[in-house]
């Protein structure tokens, strides 16, 4: 108890251990917390490779759209298409495209051309794993190892995707991106945590927007930098919101001169300008420009409008395309390290979010409607403005939902009185009158005045009063009404629509695990106070204010211990078992909301191609009642035919007129081997002549090499029926919807399969075309009656999860579904248990050695005397066994000193007997001899 100092120093170590403990339960908190970015996958180098593949697919299929009569063999031969399909992949890799064969058909080195890629099974086994992933039309991804210039193996990362337009000689083509890791490892910016994310952000969103700027390029090759600086709509592609703190711009490659920039006084003037002044920011100018443009980025501090300086982060990306003119464009994607200058200035410069999937939607929303429209009118064109207001059949195709709470309306582009609307009260009304109500949206309409079109984000204000935020695209309708009134559709909703999905999708995602924050705080209470009692303990022991016997010490850090280990396994049993029970509902939710996506998205294609032909059928109904068409306007009829399939080419492979008698007699694109054929006793066709109602067929494999499904409208000519209008529908392309929804989520199998039970696609390659029934994993199972559109999620063993939804197309049903096992629903939780459970261990382990620790300079001094009483013991043990070997010693010798006079008393003994024997003897010797004298003697 005197040696106060020696003991405190373990309270110091428990002190400390406790601080570590109470770090380490934030740490779990922290691991917990980050779960999220945990079951993200995809990384820095994969994404970067992976977004190359899809831009150079995008390129091709553009490509294919604009020359439909080339073969494989004439592309092989075409300078232009080669310098697509063969394109860099970071600093040594490179992108290729293989046949649904495998056989190569471009590639970097020349030897691989026509190379049969199943060859690689034996040397490249992983590679090959990747390259069958495809065979049959699946996109795919992998590691794998691959031999350089100096025979070295190292990692590379190859992306396939799937080319969704095929050549004249119906080639099904594959991108392939691949390019060596170390090439990202060395140079990324994922060498900076910190920073990464938002550098990422910002060199895609430069990279996707130079995509954009080339496909523009290509679709409008007669316009010049003049004509683009006047164009609206490429204005909105040239300068666009990077996330929430940046924007995007257009530069001359080879002048330096800035094109398009939020800040517009810097528009048409020369950067080299501000070379000295912004010295940073030129060095990434300078390495990008020159008569090859490269890439770049870089940190570099900016001018701002207002003379401020602030601090940005840069990335550029180079257009292929030139204009008319021949200016060669990069793009500058830049992104404020500093929030609030940020948000100052994205204000400032009124840019506004990024929200391309809205524009892109809406935008063909009003095209859509615009053209059905063209159609109608130009079925009809007698019909003034009047009669189509009372028509109630075209005020249905004028006025459509957008979105959720969307709508398109129609007006006079030269007078701006609207004509159609879902309100009412608006029909009739001047546009003109709303230029000081609402300036923004009448910015955006005037522009329409004789026929332009438009688009742009306005306030507009609801019936209960509020001001929310709207984006518009008008589109203009190519055909003018029997009185000369040229109309424009507008597509409208409201902006939360699309931009906060994300947001609202990530807050589902963390509020399951915001539940366990009272727990959490809990434990850092009970974890603070414990140390702090153990502190003031500690101080009191050791300034002699308070004494505490050894034994009562000793219970007490039991107790402790005891508290500490429970508390700590409870807290991460608990954290454990509420982030599995919320990744499996997370997992079951997930594809719930995908099905519903999906369901939506295929019910919207099959209803946007029911209004054409619906509309397409009127126009057949019409000409003949008016004109007599099959000989007066076949011309007008043919081109509205090639309308509907223009508007609809991305799933429908050609648009069909077949008469009453089930003859085909027009179609586009034009097959003279399919005109002229009977195909009166399909199913199908025998049900709409029947029920005079739409129809669609059951799944059919065509001549084309693809599976179909047809969609007939019926033409109704006096009550009667007078023949169909019909899409054939491309299965494949249609199907492909599924694999890029469900690209980079949770390990699944999906299929999409009739109500016959016949697969339609899944990524299981395997089972394609199968009966999903006889597959071993659905063999036991019956779908049930469902409830409309419903998802039905079966888990009929505890280690199975089965989703499935079914989809009404008109008078069929698809099943989209989707089965894995429980345990992929904590894919991406692993690491943070193996983190948990990692710790646990480290921490046991520490408290065994602190404890030891603790309690060996504890029992000190309590050994020593111990060992001091322990010696004595031992000492006097010893000396009485020495003296104990003394005493029998002497013993013996005593016993030996007996014996031998014993010995010698015995001895002498006999000596004595011996002599008193010999005297005996003597005497009567003695006494014979006397006697004899005696006798002898004479009397």
């Amino acid at each position: 108890m005197n040696k106060i100092f020696s003991l405190s120093k373990p309270w110091l170590f428990f002190v400390v251990l406790l601080f570590t403990l109470s770090f380490g339960q934030i740490t779990i908190a922290q691991e917990k917390n980050t779960t999220t970015q945990e079951i993200q996958p995809p990384t820095f180098e994969e994404t970067a490779i992976k977004l190359r593949a899809i831009e150079v697919a995008r390129e091709v299929e553009t490509y294919l759209e604009d020359h439909p009569e080339k073969t494989l063999a004439e592309l092989k031969e075409d300078p232009a298409f080669q310098t697509i399909a063969v394109q860099p992949v970071g600093k040594t890799g490179y992108t290729a495209i293989l046949d649904f064969d495998l056989i190569v058909q471009f590639h970097k080195q020349p030897t691989l051309i026509d190379f049969d890629a199943h060859l690689f099974q034996e040397d490249f086994p992983e590679l090959f794993d990747i390259l069958i992933q495809s065979e049959e039309g699946n996109d795919s991804s992998g590691y794998y190892l691959w031999k350089d210039e100096n025979g070295i193996s190292r990692e590379k990362y190859n992306y396939q995707i799937v080319v969704h337009e095929k050549t004249a000689d119906n080639k099904g083509l594959i991108i392939s991106a691949t390019t060596y890791l170390d090439e990202y490892t060395q140079t990324s910016t994922v060498q900076n945590p910190q920073k990464s994310i938002d550098e990422l952000a910002t060199e895609l969103k430069a990279k996707e927007t130079a995509q954009h700027i080339n496909e523009y390029l290509i679709t409008h090759p007669e316009l010049t930098l003049a004509d683009l600086q006047e164009d609206e709509l490429f204005q909105t592609i040239a300068i666009q919101a990077v996330g929430e703190t940046g924007y995007t711009g257009v530069i001359d490659s080879e002048t330096g001169y800035f094109y398009f920039h939020p800040q517009k006084r810097l528009e048409n003037t020369d950067s080299h300008l501000l070379k000295e002044e912004l010295p940073d920011w030129w060095a990434i100018f300078e390495r990008t420009m020159g008569e090859e443009c490269q890439p770049n980025s870089g940190y570099y501090t900016w001018k701002e409008g207002d003379d401020s300086l602030t601090e940005k982060f840069l990335s550029t990306a180079c257009v292929k395309n030139t204009t008319a003119d021949g200016k060669k464009l990069f793009v500058g994607a830049t992104n404020y390290i500093d929030q609030q200058d940020a948000s100052k200035y994205i204000e400032k410069y009124e840019i506004t979010k990024d929200f391309l999937y809205a524009k892109d939607a809406i935008k063909q929303k009003a095209k859509d409607v615009a053209k059905q429209i063209e159609i109608y009118i130009k079925a009809n064109p007698e019909k003034t403005i009047k009669e189509l207001q009372q028509d109630e059949y075209f005020t249905d195709i004028a006025v459509q939902p957008v979105g959720k709470t969307g709508y398109t309306a129609v007006t006079d582009y030269t007078t701006l009185y609207n004509r159609f609307h879902t309100n009412p009260a608006i029909i009739d009304s001047n546009l003109h009158d709303l230029a000081e109500k609402l300036p923004e949206f009448y910015r955006i309409i005037s522009t329409t005045i004789g026929g332009q079109e438009a688009e742009g984000i306005y306030d507009w204000k609801d019936a209960d009063g509020s001001i929310n935020e709207k984006y518009m695209y008008i589109a203009i309708v190519d055909a003018k009404t029997a009185d000369g009134v040229g109309l424009s559709v507008a597509a409208t909703t409201y902006l939360d629509e699309f931009i906060y999905l994300g947001e609202e999708t990530n807050n589902q995602f963390l509020s399951p695990l915001s539940k366990t924050d009272n727990y959490i705080h809990i434990i850092y209470w009970l974890f603070g106070a414990i140390v702090i009692i153990f502190f003031i303990i500690a101080l009191l022991y050791y300034f002699k204010i308070i004494r505490i016997e050894r034994i009562t010490l000793l219970i007490f850090l039991s107790l402790i211990f005891i508290l500490i280990s429970a508390v700590f396994l409870n807290g991460s049993f608990y954290t454990v078992n509420k982030l599995k029970d919320y990744f499996k509902n997370n997992y079951i939710e997930q594809f719930t909301q995908l099905e519903e996506l999906l369901s939506e998205e295929f019910s919207s294609i099959l209803k946007n191609m029911g209004d054409d032909l619906d509309t397409l059928a009127e126009a057949y109904t019409s000409e003949t009642e008016i004109h007599d068409s099959e000989q007066t306007h076949p011309e007008i009829l043919s081109l509205l035919l090639k309308s509907s399939f223009e508007t609809n080419k991305t799933y429908v492979h050609a648009s069909y007129r077949i008469n009453k008698h089930g003859i085909i007699t027009d179609m586009y694109p034009i097959d003279l081997n399919s005109i002229g054929a009977d195909i009166s006793e399909q199913e199908h066709m025998q049900k709409i002549k029947q029920t005079k109602e739409p129809v669609l067929s059951n799944i059919f494999d065509t001549v084309e090499g693809f599976q179909g499904v047809t969609l007939h409208y019926p033409v109704i000519k006096n009550g009667e029926y007078d023949g169909t209008v019909a899409f054939l529908i491309n299965v494949d392309k249609l199907s492909s919807l599924i694999s890029q929804f469900t690209s980079n989520i949770y390990p699944h199998d999906s299929f999409l399969f009739d109500n016959n039970g016949q697969i339609i696609t899944s990524n299981v390659k395997e089972v394609k075309h199968q009966n999903i029934f006889d597959l071993e994993v659905f063999r036991d199972k019956k779908l049930p009656a469902t409830d409309g559109n419903k998802t039905n999620v079966i888990t009929e063993k505890e280690n199975e999860i089965f989703i499935y939804l079914p989809i009404t197309l008109l008078d069929n049903t698809w099943f989209i579904a989707f089965s894995g096992q429980e345990q992929d629903a904590y894919y991406g939780l692993d690491k943070t248990l193996t983190t948990i459970w990692i710790f646990t261990i480290i921490t046991f382990a520490l408290f065994v050695i602190f404890g030891s620790i603790f309690s060996y300079f504890l029992t000190r001094s309590l050994r020593l005397e111990v060992n001091k009483k322990t010696k004595e013991i031992k000492d006097k043990a010893k000396e009485t066994v020495r003296i104990e070997k003394q005493l029998a010693k002497k013993e013996t010798l005593n016993k030996k000193q007996l014996e031998k006079k014993i010995k010698e008393l015995e001895s002498f003994q006999k000596l004595m007997v011996g002599r008193e024997l010999k005297m005996v003897q003597l005497k009567k010797e003695i006494e014979e001899k006397e006697k004899k004298k005696g006798e002898n003697s004479p009397k």
